[in-house]
């Protein structure tokens, strides 16, 4: 049997998101390990690890049964109460809201044991197909 994982464009070392269950067809659980304190030694805030895990997470509902790639288009809001350690654990909620053609709605949580500590809601989107080429241009 195939991963859910397996189908995510993003696979590790870039991969946030360690374990997926998908609950029904609309909600999933995932768990996010968070590695380091500077995970690309850039000065980019962790936090946004938790969004992206998040992401991911839903990207095994809207496409694990799609060879279709996806990728997260819009943060509508997101909101993380507090600082994250390196070699935290989270568990991860997300829900399907709704899906407009191409476009998903997902409403995610991320909590810290019991205590939720970040909230996103986020879309994901199917690729477009490539375009054709122009001919004489």
């Amino acid at each position: 049997m195939r991963s859910p994982l397996a189908g995510l464009p993003h696979q590790i070392p870039f991969r946030a998101t360690s374990r997926i269950e998908v609950v029904d067809e609309e909600r999933a659980r995932g768990v996010f390990h968070q590695s380091a304190a500077d995970a690309l030694g850039r000065g980019i805030p962790i936090e946004i690890f938790v969004i992206e895990a998040m992401a991911q997470t839903a990207g095994v509902l809207a496409f694990g049964r799609s060879s279709e790639p996806g990728f997260l288009s819009a943060i509508d809001e997101a909101r993380i109460d507090r600082a994250l350690c390196g070699g935290e654990s989270f568990r991860l909620e997300v829900r399907l809201v709704k899906s407009f053609g191409r476009i998903h709605r997902f409403d995610g949580v991320a909590f810290d044991g019991v205590t939720e500590f970040a909230r996103a809601r986020f879309y994901l989107a199917a690729q477009d197909e490539a375009p054709e080429e122009n001919e004489g241009r």
